[in-house]
């Protein structure tokens, strides 16, 4: 007896509609600090999240961690976030925090925000 499922009988468009997409690629370069794998985990995680719904416009991903100061501490971990799009343009944002991980989500929270604002036709006043 063979089961066949709801995608079985779905149309190859929507079949391939309701298909997981690829992950987007995400590369994590530290600088001026020790190489934290969870840290790199982390970011491609919160990364491929924040920008799941713009996964057919961005190619890839590039996020470099920086202790810009070293070991004297403040508000020094910079985050920079370059997006390669598919229309061939980038996009480079650049963060300041005191955690890396407090870079990182703010710096997602503004590429979310470009990323829209681009999609979006501009209006005449």
């Amino acid at each position: 007896m063979t089961r066949t499922t709801h995608r079985d009988s779905l149309t190859p468009a929507v079949s391939n509609a309701l298909a997981p997409t690829p992950p987007l690629p995400v590369e994590v370069r530290f600088a001026g600090r020790p190489r934290s794998h969870w840290l790199a985990r982390f970011a491609d995680l919160y990364l491929n999240r924040a920008l799941h719904r713009f996964r057919h416009r961005v190619v890839h991903a590039l996020l470099r961690v920086r202790d810009i100061n070293g070991k004297r501490g403040g508000v020094d971990q910079q985050c920079s976030l370059e997006l390669q799009l598919a229309d061939g343009h980038g996009v480079f944002l650049r963060e300041l925090a005191e955690t890396p991980k407090a870079a990182l989500v703010r710096l997602s929270r503004r590429a979310q925000r470009l990323l829209v604002d681009r999609h979006r036709p501009h209006q005449r006043p």
